[in-house]
């Protein structure tokens, strides 16, 4: 959240937190963010036939998309001026940019894209659309469009066949915007310029709270500074546009397949990319539960599809062993692994300080991970603990942690012994072999 709840029950709102959760929002099109794209395209007189079959509103709202969110932030920044004034309004503002370098496209258009609407603010002369004269909002949001349209490098024959239809996405998001923000602004008695954890992080800015005054880390590691948090904010969007690229690319496809007779082998495929985005949509955290819901359904699907196609038993037991194998690459301690890998520390220590900062079913569910893959690391996670109460940790509290792994870890021997024993193929294989299996079936 933006706002976050003081001690004295005040209201807050951070700038930096702020711009973040803003932006976070409108890329990811948190409802009602997600009502602005076109479901027609309204073409003036005379736009040549070849342009009316070439732009589908899906292709025109994934090109809106830009323009629509910087306006978006605009209508929010303009909340912000009008609660707090100027300065924080444009301390939210530098934020936002600083933000923005996830993607260096967006990175580069955004501040153009704001001074197209301080532009179009500056210019607009009511009596330039005497049309609309009646609907100020529809006569600015013309304004508008034209201007974002001359900064734009569209070719020049898409501009004027599309003005109308980006002046109502403007229109549109503009309304959603507030709708989205105002309530939560509302709320807000005073702000404060300091960096705020996200009630919501992603997995970079989450390893960075394990830290905060964790004995478990190293003294160096337990108070972020201002920069790290906005780095691991910028990493954790990065990988939020990447999944929502792949994430909507499966939705359309999904959609485009309503009503039609698939054969296995693609109902197979969409399975598998199905198992795949849960794993990338469990990392980036709960922020994602929609997404997770959405792909949970559409794997559901398909397995119901394959299981009345083949009952076949054979393959049933091998799609059941992956699907457990996904559930496991979801879970906490598999996510840090992954993320740990990302920033590049991916060591048995790291890891071991990063599960035990968390809950004791984490903690006895990574001893279970370590142990089945043959790790033996409870040494190595004594030693950590015990310099961790050398440096204030209840030594109640740590040997809690200490039980729960040395429990896992009994666990996790005894499937490793089980594996060895019945020669069990790694699980790595079990995607290629099941996806083999349905394809002699397409």
């Amino acid at each position: 959240m933006a706002i976050q709840e003081s001690t004295e029950r005040e209201w807050i709102f951070y700038p930096s937190l702020g711009a973040y959760e803003a932006l976070r929002k409108v890329i990811c099109e948190r409802p009602p963010l997600n009502e602005w794209r076109p479901k027609e395209v309204r073409f003036p007189e005379g736009t040549p036939s070849h342009l009316k079959t070439e732009l589908k509103p899906s292709d025109v709202g994934n090109a809106f998309e830009p323009a629509v969110w910087a306006y978006e932030l605009c209508s929010y920044l303009d909340l912000i001026k009008k609660k707090f004034g100027s300065p924080v309004a444009e301390k939210t503002s530098e934020h936002i940019l600083v933000l923005s370098g996830f993607d260096k496209t967006l990175e580069s258009r955004l501040p153009i894209l704001f001074k197209a609407v301080e532009a179009a603010i500056a210019t607009h002369d009511p009596a330039s659309s005497p049309q609309f004269a009646d609907n100020p909002s529809a006569q600015f949001h013309l304004t508008l469009a034209g201007s974002i349209l001359y900064v734009s490098d569209w070719p020049k024959e898409r501009k004027a066949p599309l003005l109308m239809t980006l002046a109502q996405c403007l229109d549109v998001g503009k309304y959603l915007a507030e709708s989205a923000f105002l309530g939560e602004l509302e709320k807000a008695r005073r702000t404060v310029d300091s960096i705020q954890w996200s009630s919501a992080p992603g997995p970079f800015e989450r390893q960075l709270q394990r830290k905060v005054g964790n004995p478990l880390f190293p003294p160096s590691d337990r108070k972020p500074t201002d920069a790290q948090v906005i780095s691991a904010r910028v990493s954790d969007l990065r990988n939020t546009a990447e999944f929502l690229r792949r994430y909507r690319l499966h939705v359309q496809e999904a959609m485009a397949w309503k009503d039609k007779m698939l054969n296995l082998g693609q109902v197979s495929d969409f399975l598998y990319r199905s198992f795949d985005l849960m794993e990338s949509c469990a990392v980036l955290g709960n922020y994602f539960s929609p997404e997770m819901e959405v792909l949970k359904a559409a794997a559901d699907a398909s397995k119901g599809a394959l299981a009345a196609a083949v009952p076949d038993a054979a393959a049933n037991e091998q799609l059941a062993k992956y699907e457990s194998l996904v559930v496991f690459q979801c879970s906490t301690p598999m996510i840090i692994a992954r993320t740990l890998e990302e920033l590049g520390t991916a060591t048995n220590e790291e890891w071991i300080r990063s599960v035990f900062s968390e809950d004791l079913e984490t903690i006895r569910e990574s001893g279970v991970y370590a142990a089945s893959i043959g790790l033996d690391l409870l040494q190595d996670a004594t030693s950590n603990v015990e310099v961790a109460v050398r440096d204030g940790m209840w030594p109640d509290f740590a040997k809690k942690k200490l039980d729960a792994f040395s429990i896992g870890i009994q666990e996790g021997a005894r499937m490793y012994e089980a594996n060895e024993t019945t020669g069990s193929k790694p699980t790595s294989g079990m995607r290629n072999a099941t996806k083999r299996f349905f394809r002699r079936f397409s």
